[in-house]
């Protein structure tokens, strides 16, 4: 609950919808004397004009990375290739993977070291959770496998489902050569 709290008063603020009554620099705001018992200063004042927020989709208006890399397929074994994948760079923002081409989704099951183009091959635990239904998103954590820990290092991740393909909202774990998995989307 507190997560949708913190995201909707920002925005409402923002659009100039909200303004907090007797607050200094805000419109609408009015001094009232609250020492006699008057609980309704304590109430924001709420412009009545309506007013439009626009809330982005990724999965419709394309605001998102495209990682197409053969390279980071969970099948391919690649212990001794110099040139390591590495996401350690990796911004935060919205992912969609590709092998060839074609949709793929990162694994949800722990991938052997050595795998995807790197020494320790980042996956996506659910944490008990299913894959979204379309047009849903789950937060989960994203994991990569080192020695005997099938997460040694992690970060948050979002999993969102467009229907025809998964997004993920992440950024790189914070370790090289650790890189994101890929397999064929079924």
């Amino acid at each position: 609950m507190a997560r949708f709290c913190t995201l909707i008063i920002p925005l409402l603020l923002l659009a100039g919808t909200v303004s907090v009554a007797g607050y200094p620099g805000q419109q609408g705001g009015t001094d009232r004397d609250t020492e006699e018992g008057e609980l309704s200063s304590l109430v924001p004042d709420v412009d009545t004009e309506p007013r439009s927020l626009t809330v982005r989709d990724p999965c419709l208006d394309g605001s998102y990375n495209v990682i197409n890399d053969s390279l980071r397929s969970s099948s391919k074994y690649e212990r001794l290739n110099f040139h390591k994948l590495c996401d350690l760079t990796m911004k935060s923002g919205w992912y969609r993977f590709l092998l060839d081409g074609e949709n793929a989704v990162i694994p949800t099951c722990c991938v052997n070291i050595y795998h995807c183009g790197t020494d320790a091959p980042a996956w996506v635990d659910l944490q008990n959770n299913a894959l979204p239904a379309e047009f849903r998103e789950v937060s989960a954590r994203a994991c990569a496998h080192w020695g005997e820990d099938c997460c040694r290092w992690e970060t948050p991740i979002i999993v969102r489902n467009c229907g025809d393909f998964l997004l993920y909202k992440m950024r790189g774990i914070g370790h090289c050569e650790v890189a994101f998995c890929a397999e064929p989307q079924a």
